[in-house]
């Protein structure tokens, strides 16, 4: 092998091992990229800043910050409570029941105009009126020989 074979099979050698390192790198930085993003809308959902998700990568401080969002009230969940109190939701998260059988409107609601409450006591759905069906005729006993 003379010289010139040596330096082409090193350079082809280098060349595949450079492309090799490239698709490494490209995939980490996928690999990085994705998890950032998955992290972003985790926290973001639970109504804290989403960029909050890099702290994610500094070690440590990603297990206090997973400890925090798994034992603390979300914003999310403070907002949730106090629109449920204005509705008049109680504390189990149901709102009470009337006498006729129906959910009652939160205190000093006043329905729409062209709309009142129901004059009867309304218990379940309406019914509908079902078609009439054919009468099912006895079943023929067969013929004995």
């Amino acid at each position: 092998m003379d010289s010139s074979q040596a330096s082409n099979a090193g350079a082809a050698i280098g060349s595949l091992l450079g492309g090799a390192l490239l698709c490494y790198f490209l995939f980490i930085l996928v690999l990085i990229v994705g998890t950032v993003f998955v992290y972003y809308k985790i926290v973001q959902r639970t109504g804290y800043n989403g960029w909050m998700a890099l702290l994610m990568f500094i070690p440590i401080v990603n297990l206090g910050l997973l400890l925090y969002l798994a034992f603390s009230d979300w914003p999310v969940q403070l907002e949730n409570r106090a629109l449920r109190a204005q509705l008049g939701y109680s504390a189990e998260g149901s709102l009470p029941m009337a006498p006729g059988g129906y959910y009652a409107p939160p205190a000093g609601y006043a329905p729409p105009a062209g709309y009142a409450p129901p004059a009867a006591p309304y218990v379940g759905a309406p019914s509908v009126p079902q078609p009439p069906q054919p009468p099912v005729q006895p079943p023929v006993p067969p013929a004995q020989p």
